[in-house]
């Protein structure tokens, strides 16, 4: 764990400028790059005033995500550097902060949920509501977001400093949104032509928990390479780490508890 701190660290410093995408297998550490750099960004950072913004899809990542910029001393409860938010709770501040209304709470949720996300992006094609808001975007879990959504976040970006970082794994794509819209990330808004990163080394499990899982879904973690402005699906390399391989038992306390396989 130590090894892998210390590389992380080292990567997110060393990203440079610009977009930049991170494919990454599940325990591959790229929350942890995401940490880094965030950290790395507002403690260099003196020319701008502006805020960087963390937004991920699913609302208890965005928590620990908050958590972690909070003992960092780098959240809104702090210098307010760090604004960390799940992306339909940013879609709301962005519409009370500029006065937009909000969609009828009879809506169905998902009726109500893609309406205000409709509404951030009219506001925004109507300069309603400001592009460029934000010094730096970084953006977890990137493929549950929809390629819409995409579009709507790089336009938050202050085109003074151009830092975005999207990671990326299409096989965690649990909510099927990227996955069913086939998109290259040109057509988003996303330059990262020559700036993508792959991370094929799944750190989090034993190589034996690897080799079963990928038994059970060899569809999900068959290679597929794409360009550097496509989405490739990356398969996980074990660490190397060994431990007993799974396995399968008729004692009845097994029959009663069994232990969901899972890779992330």
């Amino acid at each position: 764990m130590r090894v892998m701190d210390i590389q992380q660290e080292q990567l997110a410093r060393s990203l440079g400028e610009g977009h930049r995408v991170i494919h990454g297998v599940a325990g591959s550490g790229k929350t942890m790059i995401l940490g880094y750099r965030a950290e790395y960004l507002a403690k260099a950072s003196t020319a701008s005033s502006k805020p960087i913004l963390i937004l991920c899809f699913n609302e208890p990542l965005g928590v620990k995500l908050h958590s972690v910029m909070q003992a960092k001393g780098l959240g809104e409860g702090y210098n307010g550097k760090v604004h960390v938010r799940h992306f339909h709770k940013w879609c709301r501040d962005q519409l009370v902060a500029y006065g937009q209304s909000l969609p009828a709470q009879s809506q169905s949720p998902t009726a109500f949920f893609a309406d205000m996300v409709q509404r951030v992006i009219q506001g925004v094609d109507r300069k309603h509501i400001p592009s460029g808001q934000y010094q730096a975007v970084m953006i977890d879990e990137g493929h549950d977001f929809a390629p819409e959504w995409l579009k709507l976040i790089t336009q938050m970006i202050d085109p003074a400093t151009n830092s975005l970082l999207v990671l990326y794994d299409d096989a965690q794509s649990i909510y099927e949104r990227a996955r069913s819209k086939q998109f290259s990330f040109k057509s988003v808004g996303i330059q990262a032509q020559g700036r993508t990163t792959i991370l094929k080394i799944n750190y989090r499990n034993t190589r034996q928990i690897l080799q079963t899982a990928s038994l059970v879904a060899a569809d999900l973690l068959t290679a597929e390479d794409k360009d550097d402005d496509g989405i490739p699906l990356v398969k996980p390399i074990s660490c190397g780490a060994r431990a007993p391989s799974p396995s399968s038992s008729n004692s009845p306390a097994c029959a009663k508890k069994p232990l969901p396989l899972q890779t992330h």
